[in-house]
Parts: structure tokens; C-alpha cells; sequence
């Protein structure tokens, strides 16, 4: 263990060289200090729900004094590149710039870091090349009325199946900020990836799931001690825009009409707040509220509306009013809590989120309908058999964003047999809660649920991982689009195979992933061709299979 320590502890003395935060393209860098913190081998009290992760921090914790003065500096950052191939079908996962792909897509992201005195400046653009292969969308062979509900689906949320049908590239700010820092406190502008919350694959409420957007950001820098406690902190007030690319089906008419509407050209206003509080009477616990709000820029600047993040939690207080009709529903926001425990004798952890994407009218509808529009995720992580230079580590996460039956009696005041919002679906905010054509929070994505297990062995500097996962795909739209015929045959769910392989060799890390996934009725279809042939109304689907390969490389530039 000694040596997995000093390994770790290595990487970071080079990397506090270089920059002061570990970007979302180095997640693989959480797992470590995650591990180490189950292990008890990590003083950090940092609660890991409000990432990136400040080093400068971690560094301290982990050797409890400075190897490197924090004056005047000015250096080259390592680059991440990444590369990912899909083979028949996107498998798009928390993968910040990258888009919904078949075939090979890349990213390139060199950088260069300057602190001076208070100020911190990092410049770590991000470059995309996408191959942008055509592949299978939603199945045309679905009867009209049903590719009808599916266009209505889409008017909701911006999330197109494909960025278009040509090679796709794209040039990011990436991970770039520029910040003051006053002690624990930092105030700036950014452009990073966020992921709020203690989850580890499905972040509910922020995510690198999409491309990073503009912000203004004030956060605490590491843990605020009190009396009572450490807190944690960010404030986030952002831009978010549109993908600009139209759904599937755009000119599909059903009953004379045509089914697409298109998209509001304004930007919308994004603010979040995160706070964390980790008790001092109970150890490794730590509780975090997370809450945002959208709207299109022109509600924000019409009614001066500028920190809406702090209004009235409850529909009954709102400044807006209660009642359906009223300007409320032109906003789209979403809250909730969630924990995290680390049981450092055990070596184990658990985590848990729960928000809800609609307010309660008052507290009594709060206790009475606690399930409308929730989502939540649960999560546990286990090491065992500790020897002097390994262990093994289980994990295991749920997520569910289908939407409870609450759904049958009110649904965001729409009607079940009209339309059904999902999370980050919105009927005034039709872009949904996305960033240029993704999803800023669970990979899943709308109406999905994902059961996920994993096995890994940690050996000095080595990690070998199997993981399984199995992902219900968009329930939420099966029973829209299939609650009239009482068709429960139609279930799309993903079976994923995961190996895992990852190497520190000298400076160099290097992540590689390769998932086999079996769809089973993907997009909901079936194979009309076995009727009659030995099948009564059972009839198979139509199955898919894909393999996905990731490749991750940080490569230093130690001039």
C-alpha cells in the first residue's frame, strides 16, 4: 500500500507542477483519491461532490506540507488525448465535447497554466475530429402515429440523434478559467466541465455528459473549516445554447400536420448552487443541496430575474405564483440532497441522490407525492483484501430517471395521452436542461434506468476492472408511445460488458475501456418478419450489437 501511496503521491508532485485542478478528461485521477480516501491513506476532507478537484489541496493532504512554492509561475500542462471508436452504434458517455458517433472520434487538448499571486489563468483548449458515421436512428419502420409521438418527444428537449451527416469537427475553450483567489474562496470566469454530486457514472444534476459551457463561478477552493464542520460551495451562473441541428423526422406530417416545431432561437440562462456540509461529530459523512434554474435569456432580462437560484423553493411562495398559466412555468428548474458516507474501518462507501425536477406546491404536497418527477441514484464502493501493493474493489450503482406513477395523475399539468416530460424534457423550455445537443446531467439520458456492477484489482500501478451494466433505454417515452395498445413487449434495454485496463508508466497514464453492448428491441422495435412463424404475439425484437473501444493518454511536457 505504501508503494500505491508514493505512486500516487509522485503524480501529483508532477501535476502541481503544472496546474492546480484535475479536468473531468482525468476521472480516472478521481477513482485514485477516492480510493484512497476508503483506504484512510488520504486526509483530504473533501466531500468529491463538487468537481474538479483543487490538487493544491489534495497535495496538501496527502503529504502534509508543500514540495513546490505557490508563487509566480508560469508552465506547459500535460495533454489529454482521447480517442473512442463505436463500431454500429453511439455509445456516448460522459464524454464532454465528444458527440453521439459511429466510427473513430478524437480529442486533442494541449494547455499552458500561469499563477501569479492571486490571479490563475489556464488556457486547455479542447480540439474534436468526429468520423460522424451514419448509423440506425429511430426505427421508420414504427407505425405513423408512433413516429408521430416520438417528433412531439423530441420537441422538448434539444438532442438530436445525429450532429449532422458529414465528417464533424470542433474547436472548445475546453477546459480553460480564469480565476481570483481570495484564501478558500475563488471567484472567475470558466468554461469547465462541472459534475455536482457523489455519484460516480450517472450525476443527476451536472455532468460532463456534454460540451462545457460559459460561466461565472464562486466556490470555495477546498473545505471551510468551522465549529461545527467543514463546507464546500459553488455558484454557478452560465450560458447555455443550442446544438442547431433538427431532430430526426423534421418533415414527417401525421393527420395533415406537421409534427416537428421548431426551437426557440434565444440562449438560456443557467445558475446552480451546490453546498456541501460535512459535520464534524460524524466522520466521512458529508450531506450537499444542489439546485438550478433555466430560462430563456429574454424572461431573464424582462423580469430582472438575474438570481432566481434563490427564490422561493416551494410553488405556493413563489414570486411567480402558483396557479397553471402563470410566468413559473417559463422557467425550468430542478432540486434535491444527497450524501455521501465513508466507512473508513470497513473500507466501503455509500452514496445517494434524490431531486425532483418539478417544486412541490407547498410541504404537505411535498410528504404526499414525494415520487413526482424524482430521480435518484444509490451507490456503494468496497475494498478488500488489502495486501502491502493491491487490493480488489467492488462497486455498485442505480439510477432511476423513469418517472414514477405520480406520472398518471399530473405530469407538469400535461396530459399522458398528449405528451409526457421527462427529466431534462421542459414544455416552455423546449431546448430542455442540455448544452449544444446533450444532456448536462445522467449519461443515461431521459426516462432510462442503469444497473451497474463492477470488479477491479488495483496492483501498484496497475488497474484491471470488469464491469457489467444494464440500461433500461427511455421508458418513459415506451409508455407514451405504447400505453394505448398495452404493448409491454417493446422494452429497449442495452446489456453492457465492460473491461478496464490502466497503467501508470513513469509520468504516463494510460485508461483503455472496451464495452460490448446487446441491444435488445432497439428503438423499441420488432421484427414484423416472425409473425406467424412459430410466434403468437411474443415476436422477437430487432437486436443490436456494437463494441466501443476508449483509449485515454496523458502525455506530460516537462521542458
Amino acid at each position: 500500500m505504501k508503494k500505491i501511496r508514493f505512486s500516487l503521491i509522485i503524480f501529483f508532485v508532477f501535476q502541481q507542477i503544472f496546474s492546480q485542478s484535475i479536468n473531468l478528461n482525468q476521472s480516472y485521477l478521481e477513482d485514485e483519491i477516492r480510493d484512497l480516501q476508503i483506504l484512510n491513506k488520504l486526509k483530504s476532507k473533501s466531500s468529491l461532490s463538487i468537481r474538479p478537484i483543487n490538487i493544491d489541496y489534495e497535495i496538501d493532504s496527502l503529504m502534509n506540507f508543500n514540495l513546490f512554492k505557490k508563487d509566480n509561475k508560469i508552465s506547459i500542462l500535460p495533454i489529454d488525448l482521447i480517442s473512442e471508436f463505436n463500431s454500429h452504434l453511439p455509445y456516448n458517455r460522459n464524454n464532454g465535447i465528444m458527440i453521439p458517433n459511429r466510427g473513430i472520434q478524437t480529442v486533442f487538448s494541449p494547455g499552458i497554466y500561469l499563477n501569479f499571486n492571486f490571479l490563475e489563468v489556464q488556457f486547455k483548449p479542447e480540439i474534436l475530429l468526429s468520423e460522424n458515421l451514419y448509423f440506425d436512428g429511430f426505427w421508420d419502420g414504427h407505425y405513423p402515429v408512433i413516429i408521430s409521438k416520438r417528433q412531439n418527444y423530441w420537441n422538448h428537449i434539444d438532442n438530436p440523434e445525429r450532429f449532422g451527416n458529414d465528417f464533424y469537427n470542433e474547436f472548445s475553450i475546453g477546459q480553460s478559467f480564469i480565476k481570483l483567489n481570495f484564501k478558500d474562496i475563488s471567484i472567475g470566469l470558466s468554461n469547465e466541465n462541472l459534475w455536482w454530486g457523489p455519484s460516480i457514472r450517472n450525476s443527476i444534476m451536472l455532468s460532463n455528459n456534454a460540451i462545457g459551457f460559459n460561466h461565472l463561478t464562486l466556490n470555495s477552493k477546498k473545505p471551510i473549516s468551522t465549529p461545527i464542520g467543514n463546507f464546500e460551495f459553488q455558484l454557478v451562473t452560465g450560458k447555455l445554447i443550442g446544438s442547431e441541428f433538427t431532430q430526426s423526422y423534421n418533415e414527417f406530417e401525421y393527420a395533415g400536420s406537421l409534427t416537428y416545431v421548431e426551437k426557440n432561437k434565444d440562449w438560456r440562462y443557467f445558475q446552480g448552487i451546490n453546498i456541501v456540509y460535512s459535520p464534524k461529530f460524524i466522520d466521512g459523512f458529508s450531506i450537499g443541496f444542489i439546485r438550478w434554474v433555466q430560462a430563456y435569456s429574454k424572461f431573464i432580462e424582462t423580469n430582472k430575474d438575474y438570481f432566481p437560484v434563490f427564490d422561493n423553493l416551494l410553488r405556493n411562495k413563489d414570486k411567480y405564483g402558483y396557479n397553471t398559466g402563470t410566468l413559473e412555468g417559463l422557467r425550468d428548474q430542478a432540486a434535491g440532497i444527497n450524501f455521501r458516507w465513508i466507512w473508513k474501518d470497513s473500507k466501503a462507501e455509500i452514496y445517494a441522490e434524490y431531486y425532483r425536477n418539478d417544486s412541490a406546491a407547498n410541504l404537505r404536497d411535498l410528504l404526499l407525492d414525494s415520487d413526482h418527477s424524482r430521480a435518484a441514484t444509490i451507490g456503494l464502493q468496497k475494498i478488500f483484501d488489502v495486501k502491502k501493493d493491491s487490493y480488489y474493489k467492488f462497486s455498485w450503482e442505480w439510477t432511476q430517471m423513469e418517472q414514477s406513477n405520480s406520472k398518471l395523475l399530473r405530469n407538469w399539468g400535461s396530459d399522458i395521452s398528449i405528451v409526457v416530460i421527462s427529466w431534462y424534457h421542459h414544455d416552455a423550455i423546449t431546448h430542455g436542461f442540455t448544452n449544444r445537443g446533450e444532456v448536462l446531467g445522467a449519461s443515461i439520458g431521459p426516462g432510462s434506468n442503469s444497473h451497474y456492477f463492477s470488479l477491479s484489482h488495483n496492483n501498484n500501478n496497475r488497474t484491471l476492472g470488469l464491469s457489467f451494466e444494464i440500461v433500461d433505454q427511455n421508458n418513459d417515452f415506451l409508455y407514451y408511445a405504447f400505453h394505448n395498445a398495452k404493448d409491454f413487449r417493446r422494452y429497449w434495454k442495452d446489456f453492457n460488458l465492460e473491461l478496464s485496463f490502466r497503467k501508470k508508466i513513469r509520468n504516463y497514464w494510460i485508461d483503455i475501456k472496451s464495452i460490448y453492448t446487446k441491444s435488445l428491441n432497439y428503438q423499441w422495435a420488432l421484427d414484423e418478419s416472425n409473425a406467424g412463424q412459430g410466434y403468437d404475439y411474443y415476436i422477437p425484437g430487432i437486436d443490436r450489437n456494437n463494441f466501443h473501444l476508449k483509449f485515454r493518454l496523458l502525455i506530460p511536457l516537462n521542458f
